[in-house]
This record gives C-alpha cells, sequence and structure tokens, in this order.
C-alpha cells in the first residue's frame, strides 16, 4: 500500500494512522499524524473522527475524544455507525474510569472507618457488576471488520 502512495487521500492517511495505533506496542503518536492528516484533507471524514477518538482514549484525553463525537455528530446526517461506536467506547471507558473511582475511594476509607468503607464496598460492587456486564457484553458480539468497510 505504501507504494500506492497516495498521501492526498483521507482514506490512505486513516488506514496509516488505524496499522500504528493497533499493533503492539501502539505508536499513538505515529497514528496521530495520519489521523490528523486525513482531517486537514476532508475535516468531515468519519473513520478518521472515529478512530481518532478512540487514540484519544488511549492517550486519556476524554475531552478530545468527545470533541470528536460532536464533530461525527455534525458529520452524520441521521445515524452512522461510526457516531455510533465512537459514542459506545467514550460511555464503557468513562464506566471504566468511575470503576476505577470507586476502588481508590474504598481504598481511602477502608483506612478511615468502618461505616464509610461499607458504603464504598457497595458503591464499588455495584460499579464492578456493571463493568463485568460490559465484559459479557463484548465477549459475545463478533469482532468487526473495520478495514473491509471501504466508506472509512
Amino acid at each position: 500500500m505504501r507504494s500506492v502512495n497516495e498521501t492526498n487521500s483521507a482514506d490512505w492517511n486513516n488506514l496509516f494512522g488505524y496499522c500504528p495505533r493497533k499493533k503492539q506496542p501502539p505508536d499513538l503518536a505515529g497514528a496521530e499524524k495520519y489521523y490528523q492528516a486525513a482531517l486537514k484533507i476532508d475535516p468531515d471524514y468519519r473513520g478518521a473522527l472515529e478512530y481518532y477518538g478512540e487514540l484519544k482514549l488511549m492517550n486519556n484525553d476524554l475531552p478530545g475524544a468527545e470533541a470528536l463525537l460532536a464533530r461525527l455528530d455534525k458529520a452524520c446526517f441521521f445515524w452512522c455507525e461510526e457516531y455510533s461506536d465512537l459514542k459506545e467506547v467514550i460511555q464503557k471507558y468513562k464506566s471504566r474510569k468511575q470503576g476505577l473511582s470507586a476502588l481508590a475511594l474504598l481504598i481511602s476509607l477502608l483506612s478511615s472507618n468502618e461505616e464509610e468503607a461499607a458504603c464504598g464496598c457497595f458503591y464499588l460492587s455495584r460499579s464492578l457488576y456493571g463493568l463485568w456486564i460490559e465484559f459479557i457484553h463484548d465477549k459475545s458480539k463478533p469482532a468487526p471488520n473495520r478495514l473491509a468497510n471501504s466508506s472509512r
């Protein structure tokens, strides 16, 4: 694909952003350059908006991901898969952060008093249950073949 060298194509840049973001370990800085190039070429390119939003979350940049979701909302006239996918990823990110916050609260409460620790345990158990349900739900879905969709 590099031999084609279509650097002026939003699709080409989006695909070249996807690869370094998904490799192990991910090259987030390298991927970001490609997503930015894709969006410079086509500011409403839905695939790059979604994947760049996912990259923002990998960098713990929730406001950045939410800004890209807002741009996707404008780029999608009614409904589009990219908007739905990024919104779901953001919700899961927030849920995980909430569970980690609950765990930190519980640890601090355990060192203070038993009554507050009991409340913290209840809150934590509800958060962890929600995360467990999400985990089970995710495992039951087939993995999408995102690169096969040429509209991205």
